[in-house]
């Protein structure tokens, strides 16, 4: 039987995570409809590679990899190329991440995204990404602030030249000008 997509050895100085790795191959066995986890097992070790291979050797010396439940194994890698970081040094990148220059907002988000996976945010996952939104593109929103405080002054200034040269005549028709203008600002 032929498989569906294929699963290179995994690369530990690549930029994937050995989380993102095991997340395809799992996508990689719900194709091929494998479910048996001693065939999961043979699968992982036959395309990990054979620096992977070693390093699972190792870890789980003096026992063979072959004797050991796929879950197992996956853990056992899990805890030796992804340790659980330090949730207190996790939400110092997370607090201190600030929109870089030329970054678009959805990727500024999607960063904020991964930073926050392991701050252990919970229900308040929201409310530390609005928080840091706010604060993390502040030169965006000063930015606008400033620019519609200067259009605003720059309206007024306008409305009050405007009223002020016009002939006593007139002055009724600016005024309803200005407010029809206002109204609609």
């Amino acid at each position: 039987m032929a498989m569906l997509g294929r699963i290179e050895e995994f690369d530990e100085c690549s930029s994937n995570s050995f989380e993102e790795y095991i997340e395809r191959l799992e996508c990689f066995f719900h194709a091929n409809d494998i479910e048996d986890g001693a065939k999961k097992r043979s699968l992982l070790l036959s395309v990990c590679g054979a620096k992977t291979y070693s390093t699972l050797r190792s870890v789980l010396a003096p026992t063979q990899p072959s004797t050991v439940t796929y879950a197992n194994i996956v853990a056992a890698l899990k805890c030796y190329y992804s340790p659980a970081p330090s949730e207190i040094v996790q939400r110092f990148h997370f607090h201190n991440c600030k929109q870089k220059p030329n970054q678009s907002i959805s990727n500024y988000i999607a960063e904020l995204r991964r930073l926050s996976v392991h701050c252990a945010f919970g229900d308040q996952l929201d409310a530390m990404l609005r928080d840091r939104i706010v604060c993390g593109v502040v030169d965006e929103a000063e930015d606008k602030a400033l620019a519609a405080e200067t259009a605003l002054l720059n309206a007024r200034l306008l409305r009050q030249q405007q009223h002020e040269s016009l002939p006593q005549d007139d002055v009724h028709y600016a005024a309803h000008t200005s407010f029809c203008f206002t109204a609609t600002a």
